[in-house]
């Protein structure tokens, strides 16, 4: 992996450690879990653009290049898990109009292997830093816990309520995307702070967007109506705080990869 890797490099490889992961899934009731990750991945790219911004020359085809690749596959294999409980939980709750229609057992099980598999994945990696590297996936699985709950069955969020459950999701998934690419690329983590807040920023507000274009929100955080502006704004506030945090990452980072995944994957409105 190089800082001059094209976006789509970057997901090719990706994807593929995410196949390799996958190949014990051959079982009907685990088709699922091969079709949740099918999407076109976010978290992944976001990992291994944090980890290129910081990499020296020196690590951009050894060991630790690889490891930021599996640890890319991870997050994506933990962020599938997330968004297949969250869809369940809304398929679930017969006061939340929808159009999915899963087989429960089925979702409950591909689910649970996506979340093995992105822990197995993890521990695949040699690497100094493979324990902040846990941590920081038990910090985002707890708070995905905790976003669940949070909206169970039945329940019916505040407005004021939908920004904290989407920040408890896609919003932690990022920044455990940004802190283990960092963390892999050898960001101490007093420094940290700065890939935390644009990779939590983004991906809030790429999960609004991509949410005001759906039927299905996670975690029974509700659909807003179209004119909510304060929501809307909200987001726009995650977003603009990423972008300051992008601006001003610590020296002597090259901020170029994750310009062009933001630009890419998050246009401005």
């Amino acid at each position: 992996m190089t800082r001059e890797r094209p976006l789509a490099a970057r997901r090719a490889a990706i994807d593929a450690r995410i196949d390799a992961a996958l190949e014990s899934a051959t079982a009907n009731s685990l088709a699922l879990a091969r079709t949740t990750m099918e999407e076109a991945g976010w978290f992944g790219p976001l990992l291994a653009c944090s980890y290129d911004s910081v990499a020296d020359g020196s690590a951009a085809d050894g060991a630790d290049a690889e490891g930021a690749l599996l640890a890319a596959a991870a997050i994506e294999l933990l962020a599938g898990y997330c968004r297949l409980r969250g869809e369940l939980l809304v398929q679930l709750d017969d006061g939340v109009a929808h159009s999915l229609n899963r087989d429960p057992p089925s979702a409950l099980l591909a689910a649970d292997f996506l979340y093995t598999s992105a822990y197995s994945t993890l521990a695949s990696i040699d690497h100094a830093r493979i324990g902040a590297c846990f941590d920081a996936f038990t910090d985002a699985s707890l708070s995905i816990v905790g976003a669940f709950d949070a909206g169970g069955a039945g329940a019916e969020p505040s407005r004021t309520d939908r920004r904290p459950s989407i920040e408890g999701t896609a919003g932690a998934l990022g920044e455990t995307a940004a802190t283990v690419g960092a963390a892999l690329a050898g960001v101490e983590r007093d420094r940290r702070d700065r890939f935390a807040t644009l990779g939590r920023g983004f991906s809030t507000a790429r999960r609004v967007r991509l949410a005001l274009d759906s039927d299905v929100w996670p975690a029974h955080v509700g659909r807003p109506d179209l004119d909510d502006r304060r929501f809307v704004r909200s987001a726009d506030r995650s977003r603009a705080e990423a972008e300051r945090a992008l601006s001003r990452l610590p020296s002597p980072a090259d901020a170029g990869p994750l310009e062009a995944l933001v630009d890419d994957a998050l246009p401005p409105v």
